[in-house]
């Protein structure tokens, strides 16, 4: 929004939330935030942050995706790891184990496992890829001037492969 008002002519400054906080004087609303903000933004040592560029919100969007993607991955690997357990049959709760031992446990017939299970385990389990796919180029991911390691998915723009760098903060 404010690469859109700089755009259109007019000086855009952000304050974070929280310095605006300390001005609020009573319950929060809109009239009273724009009062807020609006005495905050008239002090000397007022700290603005900048506008993210393109790529930079560019990232911050698949960094969310990944998190959404991440977080469906597991609930799914929850939910067969749930089902087997109630059965007696148990897995670690790592990927990798799922991966290596879902598809020989719905085919071995002298395991505990109905006809109708066995169908659900394989429903799930031909969605499991397909979330570890959409999640995994975003997993290996490297700051800087490394080199680029995404391999994107199928049908992913190609100009995606060059990206090199994150807003993620770096750590020491």
């Amino acid at each position: 929004m404010g690469a859109a008002l700089r755009e259109q002519g007019h000086q855009v400054q952000l304050i974070p939330a929280q310095f605006v906080k300390p001005y609020r004087k009573s319950n929060k609303n809109d009239f009273i935030d724009a009062e807020a903000i609006a005495e905050a933004v008239t002090k000397q040592n007022m700290r603005f942050v900048q506008i993210k560029t393109q790529e930079q919100l560019d990232w911050q969007a698949m960094h969310r995706v990944r998190d959404r993607l991440m977080q469906r991955r597991t609930a799914l690997i929850n939910e067969i790891r749930g089902f087997l357990l109630e059965r007696g049959l148990t897995f670690a709760a790592r990927p990798i184990y799922l991966r290596k031992n879902l598809p020989t446990m719905i085919g071995d017939a002298e395991q505990n496992l109905s006809p109708r299970l066995r169908w659900l385990l394989n429903r799930l389990w031909q969605e499991f890829p397909r979330r570890r796919f959409l999640a995994a180029p975003h997993q290996r991911h490297r700051c800087a001037d490394s080199t680029p390691d995404w391999p994107l998915a199928q049908g992913a723009p190609p100009q995606l492969n060059n990206y090199r760098c994150c807003t993620r903060s770096r750590r020491p």
